[in-house]
């Protein structure tokens, strides 16, 4: 219930203009940041070329990805990439942001998690090894399903646990705070992906699309 005697008691104090502006201008920081920032969707090992990442099809893969991002460093003035952590695409793109680095130190490598204990059903020591490190490298880690406006709506799951309905609303998160999408996508198959960059589209982000089975192996 609105509180009308405060209002106009703000309003004639001159605390309400002070809050406007105050509230226009978080506002435009926020946009700026997304005005700077791109995020990355793409598919797991097993819809990839498999779990062997020395494979020459995953070097043409990482050469393409590479080029792209420094496209958006160069070109679109992009200075923020956020990955989601799950194993594939993300944490390709993480590692390859993480390289360049080196070359652009000014760039910034988010991971967003869409909940605390995602590793725990995993059950390959190395891929947990490379997570954690992954963690303890990022300049970012946001925890999505502890974002109120993105926490999924369940009394059955707590915060940090698992629930197929926090992998999308992760992949929300990091479109609704990003300019640009980075899909590596087979341009057919159904799932996480194609419902990002579905998403993607219905709030009108740019996509830059890498079809990774048109890629050519050197």
């Amino acid at each position: 219930m609105v509180d009308f005697k405060k209002l106009q008691e703000e309003m004639e104090s001159g605390e309400w203009e002070r809050k406007k502006k105050q509230r226009e201008a978080e506002e435009e920081l926020r946009q700026q940041i997304i005005r700077q920032t791109a995020c990355f969707t793409g598919h797991r090992p097993n819809h990839l070329f498999g779990y062997n990442l020395k494979d020459n099809r995953y070097k043409t893969l990482y050469k393409k990805l590479t080029e792209t991002i420094e496209l958006c460093i160069n070109e679109e003035n992009i200075t923020r990439f956020i990955s989601g952590g799950a194993i594939g695409t993300d944490q390709i793109s993480y590692w390859l942001v993480y390289k360049l680095k080196e070359k652009y130190p000014d760039i910034k490598n988010i991971v967003a998690i869409p909940f605390k204990n995602q590793p725990n059903a995993w059950k390959d020591k190395n891929t947990i090894r490379w997570y954690s490190k992954m963690l303890e490298r990022a300049d970012e880690i946001i925890y999505v399903d502890d974002i109120d406006d993105f926490r999924y709506r369940t009394n059955e799951v707590p915060v940090g646990e698992y629930h197929i309905g926090k992998m999308q609303r992760r992949n929300e998160w990091m479109v609704d705070n990003s300019r640009i999408v980075l899909a590596v996508y087979d341009g057919f198959s159904k799932g996480g992906t194609k419902n990002c960059i579905n998403y993607a589209k219905k709030n009108y982000k740019n996509i830059i699309y890498i079809n990774y089975n048109k890629l050519e192996v050197d």
